[in-house]
């Protein structure tokens, strides 16, 4: 992708992205392909890629004449070592990790902070940028939007793709939390602009903020579709592709398989595939230790987008997990708009909630009360008689994912960064950056140079 380099400016700090793999980086990873298109030049601040796990890196992701400033982060590993819960062999392991976590707030990323600030305040000097974007979790990195904005008068939005407070996921202790709210509230009430992934965190957000959040939410990238093998498996086939364990119990998920494969003996007819990590659940040792479950059920630790999205298209039903922690209750996994894309029958495990309703609203799958296996049981048994009988056809409306699409996500981004840049600079006269020989263009007049 080429785009005149006279285009308005935004830095997007979001602290992995690609190479680094996994469904977080996906939807600053489109972010920043699809900007250009609608009239901003990104700028991506990350984590430099010797920090992340081999095993989880991912070049396929990587959009073309994207410039990526990859800042080096030397203690990120110490700090995830410190305030992990299971490491430190040693007597004193407990207490320092106790010190680590209450130390390190709000996440153990906090210490890449002052030097991707650092590294913006470098490119302030060459480049002329309008606006920073900050994309979490981790939540730190809102903290270098708020630096950012404070220090170099740059046009703020933050975007929020989980809860912050309240997630049970990066849940501490009182005085821990109290910290982590003040910092929430100071963020939301100076950024310039909230972006959430869901109506329901909209609304969550929208009561602890003076400024109404706008709700984009993930989505899919037809081109990342273009030239998949989308032939219906052999055998039936049901995928889940993201992460279990922790707040995604696998438990109830293998209970009803085994239920449904033992009664109609299934065994060479039927898998299960899950795609994605298994975090404190000894998934592999269960599936080792029961036949059955052995014979059906195929654990991959990782596969790179686009091998997961050919899994998801060689797939007969989808199966979508989502937490019975409250706060996870704002949130859906970035996988459900790629699944919609599919069109194949969807079988979600969900409590009443945000996937349930927007299932309901594109009138697409089926959802079973999470913890009953025996609801699971009797739904693949249902979806397997309609793969026997040759009636598992596509599931979904044809318009149903239309919404979700990157590019007009992206043109939604476009059009909140020149809002929020309008109003801060009207409220703002001679908005100038910290660094730079001259106040930034306004966007409309950097366009004006490109054409």
């Amino acid at each position: 992708m080429s785009f005149s380099a006279a285009l308005p400016e935004v830095f997007i700090v979001s602290h992995d992205f690609p190479p680094h793999g996994g469904g977080g980086v996906i939807r600053a990873a489109k972010f920043a392909k699809y900007l250009p298109v609608s009239g901003w030049r990104p700028i991506v601040i990350a984590a430099d890629p010797a920090a992340y796990e081999a095993a989880y890196h991912d070049p396929s992701l990587v959009a073309r004449g994207i410039e990526v400033v990859h800042v080096r982060y030397p203690h990120r590993r110490l700090g995830r070592r410190l305030t992990a819960p299971a490491i430190a062999p040693w007597p004193s392991g407990r207490g320092l990790r106790r010190v680590a976590k209450a130390l390190l707030v709000p996440d153990p990323e906090v210490l890449w902070v002052i030097p991707a600030l650092l590294a913006i305040r470098r490119l302030l000097r060459s480049d002329r940028p309008q606006a920073v974007l900050t994309t979490s979790p981790p939540n730190s990195s809102h903290l270098v939007g708020a630096l950012a904005q404070a220090l170099f008068g740059l046009t703020w939005v933050v975007d929020f793709r989980d809860q912050w407070v309240g997630n049970p996921l990066y849940a501490g202790g009182p005085l821990r939390t109290a910290i982590e709210r003040k910092l929430q509230a100071f963020c939301l009430e100076r950024a310039d602009a909230i972006v959430v992934t869901t109506p329901e965190l909209a609304e969550v957000v929208a009561q602890q903020s003076s400024r109404l959040p706008v709700c984009i939410r993930n989505g899919f990238d037809p081109e990342d579709l273009e030239g998949l093998d989308l032939d219906s498996p052999e055998i039936f086939t049901v995928s889940h592709v993201g992460s279990l364990g922790s707040t995604r119990d696998p438990g109830s998920i293998l209970a009803g398989w085994k239920a449904f494969i033992t009664e109609q003996e299934l065994i060479g007819q039927a898998r299960l595939r899950l795609i994605g990590p298994a975090h404190q659940c000894n998934l592999d040792r269960i599936l080792a230790a029961d036949p059955t479950l052995a014979a059906t059920v195929e654990h991959l630790v990782f596969l790179p987008h686009r091998e997961a999205l050919q899994a998801m298209a060689r797939s007969s039903v989808l199966l979508l997990v989502t937490s019975l922690e409250e706060g996870c209750q704002t949130a859906i996994p970035g996988k459900t708009y790629e699944y919609l894309a599919f069109r194949k029958p969807l079988l979600a495990i969900a409590p009443p909630g945000p996937l349930s309703r927007l299932l309901a609203e594109v009138g697409a799958g089926t959802t079973v009360p999470p913890a009953d296996s025996r609801a699971l049981q009797a739904a693949f048994a249902g979806l397997f008689a309609l793969h026997q009988s040759g009636r598992l056809a596509a599931a979904v409306p044809p318009d149903a994912a239309a919404p979700f699409d990157r590019r007009g996500q992206a043109i939604r981004v476009a059009a909140l960064l020149d809002a929020a840049y309008a109003r801060r600079a009207e409220s703002h006269p001679g908005l100038a950056q910290a660094g730079t020989a001259a106040p930034s263009p306004s966007p409309a007049d950097a366009r004006k140079g490109a054409r």
